[in-house]
């Protein structure tokens, strides 16, 4: 089972600023995040990467033969798909050498996760839905079989969006260029989930999902 880090951090607990963002991203980066038209998203997306690097700054340092001595902006995360729609994993690079680490990155409007860990050969996905996201929202990507088990839960504790960031870090960790399809996904908690992609020679090594900060986390 590889060994995956998390870390997660609220948007009140980060430096947000101009300056912030020139110390942690990467002139591409920083190139990307001043280009976005909504503040909010400059802010969330930031969040994002601080923690990214924070985490891919701790796991570098552990692993000395990566990298050594490494600032935070000369870490490059490559995360845009040339094709709308379609997912495209985050790749580390490092003065234009690509490491071997999987790495990927959710935020919303009150908090940002990462996770990583190392390898050439294992992939991973996480997301963040705040809990309270509105059920009418929600309803639309499920199956009948997830359907039975949200009907099965109490009132007072709606677990759609507990569903929705499982499927979302399914797609991510185990996509293969292929567009986001919800109801193709099936995630049931105590049950293996059900994506074409996770057909041989995929294997899925582990799942989890778990509440943070008034959110859903699913790694």
């Amino acid at each position: 089972m590889p060994d995956a880090r998390t870390r997660y951090a609220p948007l009140s607990d980060l430096p947000l600023s101009a300056e912030a963002a020139r110390h942690w991203l990467s002139g591409q980066e920083l190139a990307a995040q001043q280009a976005m038209r909504s503040a909010d998203r400059r802010r969330s997306w930031l969040a994002g990467r601080i923690v990214a690097k924070q985490l891919l700054c701790e796991v570098i340092a552990q692993h000395r033969d990566l990298a050594a001595n490494v600032a935070p902006a000369a870490i490059h995360v490559e995360s845009r798909s040339a094709r709308a729609g379609h997912g495209e994993r985050p790749v580390v690079v490092i003065d234009s050498r690509r490491l071997p680490i999987a790495v990927s990155i959710a935020h919303t409007d009150r908090g940002a996760l990462a996770a990583a860990t190392i390898g050439d050969d294992c992939t991973l996905g996480v997301d963040l839905v705040v809990a309270s996201e509105p059920a009418q929202h929600l309803a639309w990507p499920f199956t009948d079989a997830e359907r039975r088990w949200l009907a099965a839960t109490a009132a007072d504790q709606p677990r759609q969006a507990q569903l929705w960031a499982m499927k979302e870090a399914i797609y991510k960790a185990c996509q293969c260029g292929e567009g986001f399809a919800p109801l193709s996904i099936e995630v049931l908690p105590g049950h293996s989930p059900r994506y074409p992609q996770l057909a041989a020679p995929r294997e899925l090594a582990a799942w989890q999902s778990w509440r943070v900060d008034g959110q859903w986390a699913a790694l």
